[in-house]
């Protein structure tokens, strides 16, 4: 009996010995090691809110400027758009176009009648004749000229007008053919006045009666406008 206790009691004692070896040798819990499971599940668990989210939310931008209308824009540019021209396009000095289409219409503009006239082509060579310039002068001076005279001899008439290579040329030439014009050159007959005056480059020469004198110039009075420069009346004199 007494063995058999003895021997109960060394198997429990063995055991208990195992019992107390076992549980030495597990490794105790790491708490680093639970600190970065928990970090690799929340940054899952980001992963996947992140791709959950809808699209429109991912590609949502600010709009900022693009947001803005467009209307201040379109109004600028309808600003300059509508701004004058100013001048630019309004001929110097009044007048524009050759000679022989101003003249036409200067003599369309009279309110009185004129004798029957003829065109004559004026050059260098006739010039002195018509002008009362010098063949020098003329080329110096002149870019193109229109002449209108009576087409009979028995009349006293001739309006001319002189286009110039500018405005100081003009009065150049206006002082020139007011000096160098005959007002005798018709045989028979003379003129009732004589006058010259400019605007801008162009420079209007007559030899007519008193009436139709007086219609000319106020017609050029008229087309020149503001630019058109004092009458030299220089016969009579």
């Amino acid at each position: 009996m007494k063995k058999l206790l003895l021997s109960l009691a060394l198997v429990l004692s063995f055991g208990l010995v195992a019992a107390a070896c076992a549980n030495s040798e597990e490794p105790p819990a790491d708490p680093d090691q639970d600190i970065v499971e928990d970090d690799e599940n929340g940054a899952d668990q980001d992963i996947i809110d992140d791709q959950e989210q809808p699209d429109d939310q991912q590609d949502q931008e600010p709009s900022g400027d693009n947001d803005q209308p467009a209307g201040n824009q379109g109004g600028n540019q309808g600003q300059d758009n509508d701004q004058p021209s100013g001048g630019n396009n309004e001929p110097a000095g009044g007048l524009s176009g050759d000679p022989a289409t101003v003249l036409n219409t200067l003599i369309n503009s009279c309110d009185v009648e004129m004798a029957g006239t003829m065109d004559i082509a004026v050059s260098a060579d006739s010039a002195q004749r018509y002008l009362g310039l010098s063949s020098d002068q003329f080329s110096q001076y002149v870019t193109s000229a229109a002449v209108k005279e009576a087409a009979i001899n028995a009349q006293a008439h001739l309006v001319a007008l002189i286009q110039c290579k500018d405005a100081s040329a003009a009065a150049q030439v206006k002082s020139l053919a007011a000096s160098g014009f005959d007002p005798l050159r018709w045989v028979c007959v003379t003129p009732e006045q004589c006058f010259v005056v400019d605007a801008g480059s162009y420079v209007l020469l007559a030899a007519t009666y008193a009436d139709v004198s007086a219609a000319l110039q106020s017609a050029f009075a008229g087309l020149a406008g503001s630019s058109m420069g004092a009458v030299n009346v220089f016969y009579p004199n």
